[in-house]
């Protein structure tokens, strides 16, 4: 099975270099993409990584291939902070990956649905070969019979609800701006409705798309009003800073939240006298102080997953040889 990724996230690399790699690889590596044409590849892309799965005869200088693709687009060295996996390592990593075992919120459900999303576009631009297919397909098998099986991926620390309980800081019903219409935008947003929270607005490029959630949806002109709210999320696709802070500004916002990859919201937030900035690297260290009594059931997931991966890839092998034979 000629199957190998490379990729870059939270725990291989700085916020910095991140961006640069999130921002490089859908250039050269989306489904538009001339230079990508040559190359058999996935391009996953999250807030916590970016990984481009790929198949060839010969891995190792597809590899190389790809990293020389990237060096154009990223002016300082980043090789030794990106990992690499084949054939079977390839394999029980996306499997993890898919099930939310390698994310900094421990089993997180949306990382299932974007590597799903991925692979479909893949699909859309390319004739991805079989071993792909098996790879993708059977990982998103094997992470949803994982979450299953294990209570670990019930429990009660969750993005939307760490972003819920600071809001009480505020000691009053916060009102809240969010900033693009994704599934993490619109997961919070539904867990702060249910909360009975009313004063709620969605800036989008695309207002139609949000008439579902039943809260005011503003176009991408009403992204100058987020002062005017007491909690801001960000959670969109954009690789320029939507939000930088003014001299002597007046607002009333206490929170803004970044959940964006390359980041959105200015850094230097984070020195406002008046506004606490988090991205979703603080966020998840949050979070893992809050999770005990998981450990158990998660290293026991994670070695049914891996197991079940293995199991998968021999299988493909398996299937390979009788074919050969007939």
């Amino acid at each position: 099975m000629k199957i190998g990724m490379i990729g870059i996230s939270m725990k291989s690399s700085e916020l910095s270099l991140r961006e640069l790699l999130a921002k490089a690889c859908p250039k050269c590596l989306s489904g538009e993409s001339v230079a990508a044409a040559s190359f058999n590849v996935v391009l996953l892309s999250t807030c916590h990584r970016t990984e481009i799965y790929f198949s060839s005869d010969d891995l190792a200088a597809t590899q190389t291939q790809l990293l020389h693709l990237l060096q154009r687009e990223i002016r300082q060295p980043f090789e030794h902070q990106v990992y690499s996996y084949f054939g079977s390592d390839c394999f029980v990593h996306l499997a993890l990956v898919t099930a939310g075992m390698d994310s900094l919120i421990l089993g997180e459900t949306e990382i299932q649905g974007q590597v799903k999303t991925a692979y479909e576009t893949a699909c859309l631009y390319r004739r991805l070969p079989g071993c792909i297919h098996f790879l993708f397909q059977k990982s998103l098998k094997i992470a949803k019979e994982t979450r299953t099986c294990f209570s670990a991926f019930n429990r009660k620390s969750t993005l939307e609800g760490l972003i819920y309980t600071l809001s009480l800081s505020l000691n009053k019903k916060p009102s809240l701006f969010f900033i693009g219409n994704s599934e993490i935008n619109r997961k919070i947003l539904s867990f702060f409705k249910a909360k009975g929270r009313e004063e709620i607005a969605l800036c989008t490029r695309s207002p139609h798309s949000a008439k579902d959630l039943g809260v005011e949806v503003v176009d991408w002109s009403g992204l100058k009003n987020w002062k005017n709210y007491d909690i801001v999320i960000s959670g969109t696709n954009h690789h320029e800073y939507l939000l930088s802070p003014l001299p002597h500004d007046k607002g009333i916002t206490s929170w803004i939240f970044d959940l964006s990859m390359p980041r959105s919201v200015d850094p230097r937030f984070a020195s406002h006298p008046r506004i606490t900035l988090l991205n979703m690297e603080e966020l998840g260290r949050l979070v893992e102080k809050q999770e005990s009594g998981h450990t158990a059931q998660a290293d026991s997931a994670r070695g049914a997953l891996c197991r079940a991966a293995l199991r998968q890839y021999e299988l493909f092998h398996l299937k390979q040889q009788v074919a050969t034979c007939v």
